[in-house]
C-alpha cells in the first residue's frame, strides 16, 4: 500500500496582537491538530515558520460499532450501512442469518451489498492510508506573505508542487468570514475569494490545485458587515464556546483528510 504525505498549512498573523483575531483561526486549528497527534512544532529560521512532522499510524482494526461512533460515513452511507448498529446483536450468527436481518432492516440495500464480508471490506477502505507522513507548517510571515515559507518548505522537502494529488496532499487552513462560526468546508481548488493568504500561496506555487479548509468565523448574528475590519476583530465572549466546538470539528476533518479516501471525504465536507 502506498504511503501518503500530507502537509497542513495553518494561516494567520504572527505576534501577540493577532492571537485571538478571526484571521488567526487557521493557526489555532493547525496547532490543535498537531497537539492531538503529538506533532511537536518548533520555530525554523530557515523556513520562517513553525514546523513539525511525524509519521502517524492509524489503527484499521475497528469494530462496526467503533466505525459508527467515529462517524466516518456520510448520512447516506450511514443509512445504507445501518448493519453496523447490528454488530453486537448479530455476533455469532451465520452469514445467512446476518444477510436476512440486514435485508429486513434496510429495504434499499441491494442483496450483493448485504454480504457482511463485502461490507466489511468497504468499511476498511475508509482508512485508505494506515501510515501517513504528516507535516504541519505555520508561516510566521504576515498573512499576505504565507506562500513564501510554504514554497521554500516544499522545495527543500522535495514535495513537488506539480505532483499534488491523492498521495501528496496540501491543505491550507484559513478563516472564512462569509461562513458563520460552526460552518466548515473543504474546497478542492479555485480562486482565493479575496483571501490574501490563499492568493499569495496560489501566486508562489503557481497553481490553485491545493485543498483548503475554510473555517467559518463570521458572526452568528450577521453583525459583521465590513469584511476587512471583521477579520482583524477578536471573537467576543458569546462566540468562545461555539468557536471551540468549531475548532474541534476542524481537527476531526483534518484527521479524516490525512488518511481517508478523498472521494469519500469530499462527499461530506466539500464546497465549490
Amino acid at each position: 500500500m502506498s504511503k501518503l504525505s500530507c502537509l497542513i498549512v495553518g494561516l494567520g498573523n504572527p505576534g501577540q496582537k493577532y492571537i485571538n483575531t478571526r484571521h488567526n483561526v487557521g493557526f489555532r486549528v493547525a496547532r490543535k491538530f498537531a497537539e492531538q497527534f503529538g506533532i511537536e512544532l518548533s520555530h525554523s529560521k530557515k523556513y520562517e515558520a513553525e514546523v513539525g512532522v511525524k509519521e502517524v499510524t492509524f489503527d484499521t482494526n475497528f469494530t462496526y460499532q467503533e466505525l459508527l461512533e467515529k462517524e466516518t460515513l456520510s448520512e447516506q452511507n450511514k443509512r445504507k450501512y445501518k448493519l453496523i448498529e447490528l454488530n453486537k446483536k448479530l455476533e455469532g450468527v451465520s452469514d445467512e442469518a446476518f444477510r436476512e436481518e440486514i435485508l429486513q432492516k434496510i429495504e434499499t440495500l441491494p442483496p450483493a451489498e448485504a454480504d457482511p464480508k463485502i461490507v466489511k471490506q468497504k468499511l476498511e477502505r475508509l482508512i485508505a492510508y494506515p501510515k501517513v507522513n504528516v507535516h504541519v507548517l505555520l508561516p510566521m510571515t504576515f498573512m499576505n506573505l504565507s506562500g513564501g515559507p510554504l514554497r521554500h518548505y516544499l522545495d527543500n522537502e522535495k514535495m513537488s508542487v506539480s505532483r499534488i494529488n491523492k498521495l501528496n496532499r496540501i491543505i491550507a487552513v484559513h478563516d472564512e468570514i462569509m461562513f458563520p462560526i460552526g460552518t466548515n468546508k473543504i474546497k478542492v481548488k479555485g480562486g482565493a475569494a479575496g483571501h490574501n493568504g490563499v492568493a499569495n500561496i496560489e501566486n508562489r506555487l503557481g497553481t490553485d490545485k491545493f485543498h483548503r479548509l475554510r473555517v467559518g468565523v463570521g458572526s452568528l448574528d450577521g453583525s459583521l458587515t465590513n469584511i476587512k475590519e471583521a477579520v482583524l476583530k477578536n471573537f467576543d465572549s458569546t462566540e468562545k464556546q461555539p468557536l471551540q466546538q468549531s475548532i474541534s470539528e476542524c481537527v476531526e476533518i483534518l484527521d479524516k483528510y490525512v488518511h481517508y479516501d478523498l472521494q469519500m471525504l469530499m462527499g461530506e465536507y466539500h464546497t465549490k
